[in-house]
This record gives C-alpha cells, structure tokens and sequence, in this order.
C-alpha cells in the first residue's frame, strides 16, 4: 500500500513537473511571437511615416481578445516607448501608456525607464504650472523618480561601470558553427548560452547603472544636499517608497550621489580658477 501510494505521488510530481516545462515553453514561444510582431510594426511604421494615433491603434488590436498581462505588458509598452519618442508633445499618452505597463509584469529596465517618463512629464507640468499647481507636479514628479529609483535599487547588484567590468569583464559571444549532431555541439552549445546569459546581464547592469544616475540627477535638481534632510522630502519619500529597506538604500544612494557631484563641482570650479589665474599672468 505505501509502496502504491509513493508511486501515485511520484507519477502526479512528474506530471506536474512536465506540465510547468510545458507552461513555460508556451509562453516563451508566446513571448518570441509577439515580439515578432511588434518588430514587424515598427519596421512596418517606420517605412511608411504612419501617424501616431494609427500606429497606437494596430499595437493595441495585437491584445485583441488576450488577457494575459504579460501580452498587455509588451503592447502598452511598446505604445509608450512610441509616444516618448516625443515626450512633450504626448504627455498624456506618454503618462497613460506607461501607467498601464506598469500595471502588468516588466522587467526593471522598463519598470524603471516608465517611472521616468512619468516624472518628465510631470516636471513638464511643474516648469508650466501656476499657482499651487506647480507643487504638486513637483511632488508628483519627484515620487515618479524615486519609484524609478526604488526600482532600480532593488535589481542593481554592481556598484559601478568599473565594479561591473571588474565582475563580468568584456562579455562575448561565440557563434555555435557545428551542426547539432556533431558530438561538441552540445558542450559549445551550453558555452554559448552562458556567454548570451552573461551579456544580457552585463548590459541589463549597466543601463540600471544609467537609469540610477538619471534617477539621482533628477532628484537632486529639486532636492540638493541639505534640502534631502527636510521634513517636506522625508515624508514624501516615506509616502512614496512602503519599505524601510528600499527608503534606506535610496538614501544612501542620494547622498553618495549628491557627495559625487559636489566634488565635481569643486573639481571644476578649482580648475576654472587655476585656468583664470593662467590666464591674467
């Protein structure tokens, strides 16, 4: 009986086990075609000049009766990263489209990158708003930026470009030139996929690398050094960011940031001073 019942649970965890490959095939294969036909579009778009309004409209039918977020995520996607081509003349479809995305599954360069569109258009708005108008784009803006920050945070794992080289060092990839019954296929194979595993981790690494800075810079033109220390923005940051641990590693990366530049500042304004002094002799 007992020896029955191991063989039950043996069968049912291989058969779930093959029905998860199966699942996850499935929605690779599905992932690979939509992005085909998402290429096909803007290739489509980009040699006939169609306007925006139509080319949002064929993005969108890809949905058509698909309610996978995962589907709706790379769609919307796709129509925000349309419209930011041209930020200030879309905003409110740049703000639309980036809100839905964020909605569904991204992955942290999306993620963060709509964030930040959010927060231009939202510093647009600020640059242009009267009255009392203008501090809340501002605020709006700012909450936009740290979010983009909060998630970058979460996903960066270097500290720097150089800490990255140092990790990864110069990723390549090698072609598999031996067809697939050649008995090394499958050990060049397994090399190549770790090489393309490690390129795309180098390059994810370094545009959150660039998104952090972006993130920073935008932060510290509303809030520099000292002003990151007042009541006004510790409590957005407390609004905006729910976890102690995310608000901590933001700081922290604030101040190095603001640190940074400061010196820079200094660098160059000793710089200027030593040129000046050259100058009048």
């Amino acid at each position: 009986m007992q020896k029955r019942l191991s063989m039950i649970v043996l069968r049912f965890c291989l058969c779930s086990m093959f029905l998860s490959v199966a699942l996850i095939n499935s929605a690779h294969a599905e992932a690979i075609s939509l992005q085909k036909k998402i290429s096909e579009l803007k290739r489509k778009h980009h040699k006939n000049s169609v306007a925006l309004a139509v080319r949002e409209k064929e993005y969108l039918e890809l949905i058509g009766s698909n309610e996978s977020p995962m589907v709706k995520g790379e769609i919307f996607s796709a129509v925000a990263q349309m419209y930011a081509q041209n930020l200030a003349a879309n905003t409110s479809n740049v703000v639309q489209y980036c809100e839905e995305a964020l909605e569904c599954p991204l992955d942290a360069v999306k993620s963060a990158q709509f964030h930040i569109y959010v927060g231009n258009v939202r510093e647009i708005e600020f640059r242009h708003a009267r009255d009392n108008k203008g501090d809340r784009s501002k605020r709006q803006a700012v909450a936009s930026y740290l979010k983009g920050l909060g998630v970058v945070m979460k996903n960066l794992k270097v500290k720097s470009l150089k800490h990255l080289v140092t990790e990864v060092g110069q990723p390549r990839v090698d072609m598999v030139t031996v067809p697939d019954n050649d008995p090394s296929y499958e050990e060049l194979k397994k090399r190549h996929d770790g090489q393309v595993a490690a390129f795309d981790y180098a390059m994810k690494q370094h545009k959150l690398l660039q998104l952090r800075d972006t993130c920073a810079q935008r932060i510290e033109s509303f809030y520099s050094g000292t002003r990151q220390e007042s009541k006004e923005f510790k409590t957005l940051i407390h609004d905006t960011i729910p976890s102690a641990e995310s608000v901590q590693r933001i700081t922290e990366t604030l101040r190095k940031y603001s640190a940074k530049t400061g010196s820079d500042r200094r660098k160059r304004g000793q710089a200027k001073t030593g040129s000046d002094r050259e100058n009048r002799k």
